[in-house]
């Protein structure tokens, strides 16, 4: 076909204008792909970004809520362990109310009260080597098919124990405030006071006598713990807090020191032939209310030999006057003088 022919310029025009549109539009296409194409990159690269935010998000929440509830769960067995322990300590002390009562009932001998005293005894947990560790309790395998799983049973604490009277003191005082009777130490003394003088008390601290000549029959006064304070002193060594060895008592910290004694006063009136005769008093060794306390730790083993406050034995005993009565370092339990009695 001549090329200056009509026919052929009309087909060139007719490509030109069929083509060079298809051309444009398909650059276009082309184009929008690209900027499609990375778009959705970006989209996915801010979904996957949302999600593993997400994800970190509701693995932290979980972890949280997860730490929470453990939380929930040690504090709740803490609790079941403390009201149980006050329990135990009030059960404990509801006894010596029945003690006094029932010894009150019977006419006044220091061969009734030194019996007494002889019969009515509880076991500590003595610590007699001062190497001693808290030995680790080994579990027993349970026989039992269906407590194989998480159940846990401890063979008995084999904790040396002696057996030592519940009263340190048990006597009969007379209406003026004489002693008449005296049980001490397991023996009959005759060291008898006027107790309504203050510094004829133990410690020079007790002032029972302005109490109990208010009491009318089957009434109880008991005392706040009574006994001389100990001195201690903490100091810190490479960030451990440590105690110093001319301190007092402090289990495993320091099993050398010198430890609290206190006791806990009952005292009742007694009556003959509904005439009021005098009041007997009988003084808790307090050493059987640190029993409850010190041997008791959070950890696996529940209980150990020598208390130990730098282990977490954080069983603490506080009066209603929020003072310390019962505490592994001795140093902490409120005390008197016993030159002043304050």
């Amino acid at each position: 076909m001549p090329k200056n022919s009509i026919l052929y310029k009309l087909i060139i025009i007719f490509i030109i204008i069929a083509v060079l549109p298809l051309g444009v539009v398909g650059y276009f296409i082309s184009k929008n792909f690209e900027n499609t194409a990375l778009k959705i990159i970006q989209k996915t690269e801010e979904m996957g970004n949302k999600n593993l935010l997400s994800a970190q998000n509701i693995g932290s929440i979980a972890i949280k809520d997860a730490v929470s509830q453990l939380d929930k769960k040690s504090t709740e067995a803490i609790e079941v362990q403390t009201i149980s322990l006050a329990s135990q300590i009030a059960q404990f002390l509801y006894e010596r109310d029945k003690d006094i009562l029932n010894l009150s009932v019977h006419t006044p001998s220091s061969k009734l009260y030194l019996n007494f005293m002889n019969t009515n005894n509880r076991d500590v947990i003595l610590f007699l080597k001062q190497d001693s560790t808290n030995k680790t309790i080994p579990v027993v395998e349970c026989e039992n098919p269906d407590n194989k799983t998480n159940w846990h049973h401890n063979p008995p604490y084999n904790f040396k124990k002696a057996s030592i009277p519940l009263y340190r003191e048990i006597t009969f005082v007379g209406l003026n405030g004489k002693e008449l009777i005296k049980i001490k130490n397991q023996k009959i003394s005759d060291d008898l006071q006027n107790i309504s003088i203050k510094k004829n008390t133990y410690c020079r601290a007790e002032d029972y006598f302005k109490h109990i000549k208010k009491l009318n029959k089957n009434e109880i006064y008991v005392s706040k713990v009574i006994g001389e304070y100990i001195q201690g002193w903490l100091y810190k060594d490479n960030k451990t807090i440590k105690v110093k060895p001319q301190s007092a008592y402090a289990g495993k910290e320091n099993p050398k020191g010198k430890r609290f004694k206190g006791i806990i006063r009952w005292a009742v009136p007694v009556f003959e032939n509904n005439m009021k005769k005098g009041y007997l008093t009988m003084a808790l060794d307090h050493t059987h209310i640190m029993e409850f306390t010190d041997h008791i730790i959070p950890t696996r083993e529940r209980f150990a030999e020598v208390s130990d406050a730098g282990s977490g034995n954080y069983a603490f005993l506080w009066d209603y006057e929020h003072q310390n009565i019962s505490h592994p370092r001795d140093f902490f339990i409120c005390g008197y003088d016993p030159l002043t009695g304050k």
